[in-house]
């Protein structure tokens, strides 16, 4: 009788440590939440007309995923994109594009020109359940910054436009988080 009694508390025992390691399974590390920001993402962009390239300097500074400044000059469409997770992303987020006008460049004898920039600058999260982060309050909000202006001068107003100033800002993107959501 004993030996019987024995058993069943062990079984019953052995039932309610199964049981506790099945619903602890539910809750843990591996199941995320869904809503929660699963990767932190920047793409830089730069493709502007021929004409700013002929007359211009162009200059991109940038932060990168370690938030490391760089600066370069660039003569040709420019990329850089990064995707983080959310522990290791940086607060601060910096990408400035520049003309400055060239001492040595073309004659100014076309009868039209065009500067076309097309810079973008977008800062973006997702959820570990892949829609888009979307939270009104929060830093991590989405935020795009575009330059697509179109710009069409004589080769007269070009000439006066392009000796104006020592440089122009094309794009100023800028954007802190406070590594909360």
């Amino acid at each position: 009788m004993k030996k019987k009694t024995i058993f069943k508390i062990l079984a019953a025992a052995f039932c309610v440590a199964f049981m506790s390691v099945g619903f602890a399974s539910c809750v843990s590390d591996d199941d995320p939440d869904p809503l929660a920001i699963k990767s932190v993402n920047v793409e830089y962009n730069l493709n502007l007309s021929q004409t700013y390239y002929d007359f211009y300097d162009i200059t991109v500074k940038y932060l990168d995923e370690l938030s490391q400044k760089h600066e370069i000059k660039v003569t040709e469409a420019w990329k850089y994109s990064f995707s983080v997770c959310p522990k290791v992303a940086p607060k601060n987020y910096y990408f400035v594009v520049t003309a400055t006008p060239k001492a040595v460049h073309p004659d100014f004898d076309q009868d039209r020109y065009v500067l076309t920039p097309d810079v973008q600058g977008k800062f973006f999260c997702y959820r570990n359940n892949g829609e888009l982060f979307a939270e009104l309050s929060s830093d991590y909000y989405w935020y795009t910054l575009t330059n697509t202006d179109v710009y069409t001068f004589t080769a007269e107003q070009f000439k006066d436009y392009f000796k104006a100033s020592s440089f122009r800002t094309l794009m100023l993107f800028e954007k802190t988080v406070d590594g909360k959501y």
